[in-house]
């Protein structure tokens, strides 16, 4: 066992020469773990260390033989080949199986220094020290890539942890772990430095307002009982005002099969201001629209009952003054034409003139203010426009209205 150390702390000290950039700490449990053939510059020192360990081995076996005689020559030889199968590796071991079989024949069994066997047994042992050899051969080299597998997939675990840790460390967006409780276990950098306080170990309650750490929490249910993503809009209040948040949780597993809430969170206060600044300007715009809206019917229907109002002086003065003149002169006409033909039927015609006359001023006084006039302009007073009057009142409107600008 003595010589088993003393190569193993070879075997270390050559290791950290070959690798002087290796810091690693070495622990007392480690000179007991077995060799992993990760450096191939190792591979001739490990050769070497097989050969030493299995020539040592037949030396001291050698120099014991007066003490111990003859009798089973293999007890230092299985020291020689535990050796090598456990930290110098599968072809090494080999190696050092062969050099102590044959070493063990030539110098250890009787005849000494022949390659002679006197005995039948001899024989035997010297095959059951070869396949009982290899077979601890093949054992080590069964646990060496087992341990080498799990030293490579803990190094992967550790690089994608560093990766990870360094990522969310990095990361600007805030980014944290909570038990069900509702315990922060994870809080990275940028939460850090936006919070100014310890979150591990803390709840929300501990960290913000009461009404803040309220509604936090009851999202955290909701994302715990739908056991599925949400997204949330969230508020906190920092020393330059109210911030506005978007997060975004959803439940994980861990390694050891608990139930953890993830969550991000990004600042959008200011998209939040100018969606409200948007917001705002968008409702004062509607608000002068209908303003100038309402001005512009209150102005349509003043124009209108102006125009009412003209039509309506016109077509009185037209009745009042106009036809009544018409009369008289019809009056008069039918009385000058009693007293003599040729002059009653100039007289006749000059009253079909008349007469044609008064019933064009009656026209005309009548398309100057139509019957249904006036509740059309109540029509257009309410509503500002043509539109909401029936299609055969706005024709006739349009047509009294082009007709009389036209005469």
């Amino acid at each position: 066992m003595f010589l088993v150390m003393a190569l193993r702390l070879g075997v270390g000290a050559a290791v950290g020469i070959s690798n002087p950039k290796s810091t690693k700490p070495k622990r007392w449990q480690d000179v007991f773990e077995p060799s992993l053939p990760a450096d191939p510059n190792q591979i001739a020192l490990r050769y070497v260390l097989a050969i030493l360990a299995a020539l040592a081995a037949l030396l001291l076996r050698k120099a014991l033989v007066p003490l111990l005689g003859d009798h089973n020559p293999y007890h230092i030889a299985w020291l020689a080949v535990v050796f090598s199968a456990w930290y110098c590796g599968f072809w090494q071991s080999l190696l050092a199986l062969a050099i102590e079989a044959l070493g063990v024949w030539f110098w250890l069994l009787p005849p000494y220094e022949t390659w002679r066997i006197r005995e039948r047994s001899d024989v035997y042992g010297v095959i059951a020290f070869v396949l009982l050899g290899g077979f601890l051969t093949l054992l080590g080299e069964a646990y060496r890539r087992t341990a080498s597998r799990k030293a490579d997939a803990e190094a992967q675990a550790h690089r994608a942890r560093k990766l990870f840790e360094t990522f969310m460390e990095n990361s600007p967006v805030l980014s944290y772990l909570k038990e069900e409780d509702g315990r922060y276990v994870y809080s990275n950098a940028a939460n850090h430095a936006e919070m100014s306080d310890d979150f591990i170990g803390k709840t929300d309650f501990d960290i913000f307002p009461p009404e803040i750490a309220r509604q936090k929490r009851e999202h955290d249910l909701t994302v715990l009982s739908a056991n599925k993503a949400h997204e949330f809009v969230e508020n906190t209040i920092e020393s330059d005002g109210e911030h506005t948040w978007l997060a975004v949780k959803f439940p994980v597993i861990d390694a050891e099969g608990r139930r953890l809430l993830a969550g991000k969170a990004i600042d959008i206060t200011e998209r939040k201001r100018a969606e409200d600044a948007l917001a705002n300007a968008r409702d004062e715009l509607e608000r002068l629209v209908q303003e100038r809206t309402v001005a512009a019917r209150q102005l349509s229907a003043r124009l209108l009952q102006m125009q009412d109002e003209e039509r309506r002086r016109i077509a009185r003065e037209l009745h009042d003054s106009a036809g009544q003149m018409v009369a008289a002169l019809l009056m008069n006409l039918a009385q000058i034409s009693k007293t003599d033909s040729e002059r009653a039927r100039l007289l006749a015609d000059n009253d079909t003139i008349l007469q044609n006359l008064s019933k064009e001023l009656r026209t005309i006084s009548h398309l100057l203010h139509p019957p249904c006039w006036t509740k059309w302009v109540s029509r257009l007073r309410s509503s500002g426009t043509l539109m909401d009057l029936p299609r055969e009142a706005a024709l006739r409107l349009r047509w009294s209205l082009g007709r009389i600008s036209g005469a």
